[in-house]
């Protein structure tokens, strides 16, 4: 599997973990296919997955992804009536659910990473009629491979 899908991957099988009942995103609706739909107050919070951002450098033999440079951005929803409070709320559950594998603190997502996840906001949260939303960019690093060794 390719090294950046093999991050992806298993953000979204974390993030599926979390996502059953009892789980830290249990009653969510987690939206990995990143596409638009037509949302209703039923569907709060949403948990969407839109597609990475990379950057590449080469270093000898060696290509890196530079410093920070994969983001994936995750869209967190909430009600609108439930207030900012409990929108913080559900943006520190999103993350918490990123670093914990099960109840285990795992910031290397399953060794797919070379350096800790970080995570930053776009500072473009918005709010609607019916939602509070916000994005969340996990800035990555994924393991080093060997130019054309991607796919590995």
């Amino acid at each position: 599997m390719a090294r950046e899908a093999a991050v992806i991957s298993a953000l979204i099988a974390r993030l599926e973990a979390h996502n059953v009942t009892a789980g830290l995103l249990a009653g969510w609706k987690f939206v990995k296919i990143p596409v638009k739909e037509v949302e209703g107050e039923k569907d709060f919070p949403i948990l969407r997955l839109w597609v990475p951002d990379s950057v590449e450098r080469a270093q000898g033999q060696l290509t890196i992804v530079d410093g920070g440079s994969m983001r994936i951005k995750l869209s967190v929803s909430t009600k609108r009536t439930l207030g900012v409070p409990a929108h913080c709320t559900a943006c520190a559950t999103v993350k918490d659910a990123c670093e914990l594998n099960g109840a285990t603190i795992d910031l290397l997502l399953n060794s797919t990473l070379a350096k800790q996840i970080e995570f930053s906001s776009t500072g473009d949260s918005f709010i609607d009629d019916l939602s509070i939303n916000s994005h969340i960019i996990i800035n990555a690093v994924p393991v080093s491979c060997i130019s054309g060794g991607r796919r590995a």
